[in-house]
């Protein structure tokens, strides 16, 4: 199960991802649409900008955008910033995990190719598949 944070940045990518390109919203308007608390939604945006896949701009009529075309950015990227322990199973996948039986663990050789594959269907799926764009 993701975070809370992570869903709400999730749904906040996919509206951004919906929104023709050039268009920034207000994080006010944004809050209000997706039913995010206004300080929480800030410090994800902060995230986001953070990462480089989202751009602010100051004033009356600023907002935010995506950096990035929703084609580049997939649902992989954005657990990766908010919740990275969501992507694995089990801390053994965790890079720079040392487990002294992974080798003979049937346990890992198991879920191995499961995760490799969740991995490579998460990072598959792009916003602009979400968005419909």
């Amino acid at each position: 199960m993701i975070t809370r944070e992570a869903d709400y940045a999730l749904r906040v990518v996919l509206r951004l991802a919906a929104m023709p390109e050039g268009i920034s919203l207000s994080t006010t308007a944004l809050a209000d649409e997706m039913y995010i608390p206004y300080r929480f939604l800030r410090r994800i945006v902060r995230k986001l900008c953070d990462a480089g896949l989202v751009g602010s701009v100051r004033g009356k009529s600023g907002g935010i955008h995506l950096l990035e075309e929703p084609a580049k950015i997939s649902v992989h990227d954005i657990l990766a910033i908010f919740d990275p322990k969501s992507l694995l199973f089990n801390s053994c996948f965790e890079n720079g995990f040392c487990c002294p039986r992974k080798e003979e663990c049937n346990v890992h050789h198991m879920l191995d190719p499961v995760q490799k594959l969740l991995n490579e269907r998460r990072q598959s799926i792009s916003w602009a598949d979400l968005s419909g764009k």
